[in-house]
């Protein structure tokens, strides 16, 4: 595995697709672009798309450059809220979504560190919209039968592929619909935050890292319930807590070497504060804020109801329906989590929990007690120099 370029993808032999005339290719791509253009009627444009600043440059519904697109990755691990922030930031007007990309390389758990810059490369290829031979694999593992909710969660390239699957496995044509969109932005639970380093590093693509993170103790209790969980890095509390630390170092190096570049979301401040943080969020992007943000945020905090697709399983009503009228979307684990388990994660996940501003429950009454708060500091605070 490996190739002399750093991505390193399978080389694979698939079976030949039906090519795309340059005709179909032309009206295919049109539709992109005149659905960027109606997504933003009415809506303030990026700062950095602004005619008035922008000058001869390529404006919105073109193919964009480099330095015209905010590129972000959403970086988390299992049952912390991951969905809904990425649904979020995919309700944006000309958003394109990578989610889960590294799905195509491990399913079911997290990237091995061998992998890492594998990954890495994809990701960095993905962000930069320089679909190639290389991603072939890549774009064959989205679109096929069993993996097309990959494809659904990104509604703009879900568009191009409605005209057929061949359309979407034209790195040509992907890479042209890509570079269209001024938000493009990636969600991933399998790759650990010091693997991220190298694409901060780069300031050709000026990355934006929100680092979401849930309070450890709520995380075990929520995988405890999912059937996939089953592996040591999601259900063992000593391995799971170990990422965690590990987590809260880089987080912490992060903060301080890439101010502007890295940001540490609660997910429990989402719960409570889903405006002001989303506000925050999208400060940090340098976005304008847009009514879609607020109307998903209604829709997707008020109903009712469980979401299920096909190879992952989320649920949506269990962390979020409740928020608006009191806190027990972030208090939920600590009405049926055991005392001594509770215990056995603070020991474990100490790092974490006071990086990120978590209370230690001393006794099992404070537990019980949702008058006291999980949250007892902003994050940052101090961690120990010594990790697991």
């Amino acid at each position: 595995m490996g190739d002399p370029m750093g991505i390193g993808y399978v080389q694979e032999v698939f079976p030949p697709h039906r090519k795309v005339s340059q005709a179909e290719a032309y009206r295919a791509l049109k539709d992109v672009r005149d659905h960027v253009l109606r997504e933003y009627i009415g809506k303030d444009l990026p700062p950095w798309l602004n005619p008035e600043v922008n000058g001869s440059q390529p404006g919105l519904g073109d193919v964009l450059q480099g330095r015209q697109v905010r590129r972000a990755v959403i970086a988390t691990t299992w049952r912390s809220g991951s969905t809904f922030l990425g649904d979020l930031l995919n309700s944006y007007p000309g958003a394109f979504y990578h989610f889960e990309p590294f799905h195509y390389i491990n399913v079911q758990d997290a990237v091995p560190r061998h992998m890492e810059s594998m990954a890495t490369g994809l990701l960095s290829t993905l962000l930069s919209c320089k679909f190639d031979t290389r991603t072939q694999p890549y774009l064959h593992h989205i679109t096929s039968g069993r993996n097309h909710f990959l494809v659904g969660k990104n509604s703009r390239l879900a568009r191009l592929c409605a005209n057929g699957r061949a359309f979407c496995l034209e790195s040509n044509i992907v890479a042209t619909a890509c570079a269209m969109h001024p938000l493009n932005f990636a969600k991933t639970v399998r790759l650990r935050l010091s693997a991220l380093k190298p694409l901060l590093q780069d300031s050709s693509l000026d990355l934006k890292v929100i680092h979401l993170v849930r309070d450890p103790r709520g995380v075990m209790h929520s995988r405890a319930k999912m059937p996939w969980c089953k592996g040591l890095t999601c259900s063992e509390v000593s391995t799971v807590c170990q990422a965690a630390n590990q987590d809260a170092h880089f987080a912490k190096e992060y903060s301080k070497h890439f101010p502007k570049n890295f940001m540490v979301v609660r997910y429990e401040d989402l719960v409570l504060n889903p405006y002001r943080v989303t506000r925050e969020i999208f400060e940090f992007l340098n976005l304008p804020l847009v009514t879609e943000l607020a109307v998903y945020i209604e829709e997707h905090t008020t109903k009712q109801g469980q979401r299920t697709e096909s190879g992952d399983s989320y649920t949506y009503a269990a962390l979020f329906s409740t928020y608006r009228n009191s806190t027990a979307a972030a208090n939920l684990w600590r009405n049926s989590m055991a005392f001594g388990k509770v215990k056995e994660v603070q020991g474990h996940c100490r790092s974490a929990m006071s990086y990120y501003g978590y209370r230690t429950f001393l006794t099992p009454e404070d537990l019980n007690n949702t008058a006291v708060s999980v949250i007892e500091a902003p994050t940052g605070r101090r961690i120990s120099r010594h990790y697991n």
